[in-house]
């Protein structure tokens, strides 16, 4: 998959980390659209978000058993911020802040995502940040 955004980056002349962020905007849609139900009970982007790890992964993980899945836990700081921190394998912090902003877009909210990589050995660690502006 890297291989081919690395090369679709290079023909559209767009770098690799907009386009990534780009595809987990749509993929998010594409996944709500699917299985509406994952969102069922969810008042917010920050209530979504922190059930990723548990209600979503678990649902794919019923689909797709030997699934290799990012970890996801989380903090809620306040009733509009929540930290939360991406664990992987694979270097694919971008699609999911591209999964957060359209999480944020599907709840018709307007957020703040700051991000920073704490990558360690063989696993990739972001933190992110997200807080709701409305």
């Amino acid at each position: 998959m890297i291989k081919m955004v690395v090369a679709l980056s290079k023909l559209v002349d767009v770098p690799v980390d907009t386009l990534v962020e780009a595809f987990g905007k749509h993929l998010f849609g594409v996944l709500i659209s699917k299985y509406p139900s994952l969102a069922h009970g969810k008042a917010n982007t920050l209530d979504m978000l922190e059930s990723i790890d548990g209600a979503v992964h678990t649902e794919v993980r019923k689909l797709y058993p030997n699934a290799e899945l990012p970890e996801f836990s989380t903090q809620r700081i306040s009733s509009n911020e929540l930290t939360m921190v991406y664990r992987s394998k694979r270097p694919f912090s971008r699609l999911a802040l591209g999964l957060i902003l359209g999480c944020a877009d599907h709840f018709g909210e307007a957020v703040d995502v700051t991000h920073t990589s704490k990558d360690q050995d063989s696993i990739y660690l972001t933190e992110f940040t997200i807080r709701k502006l409305s």
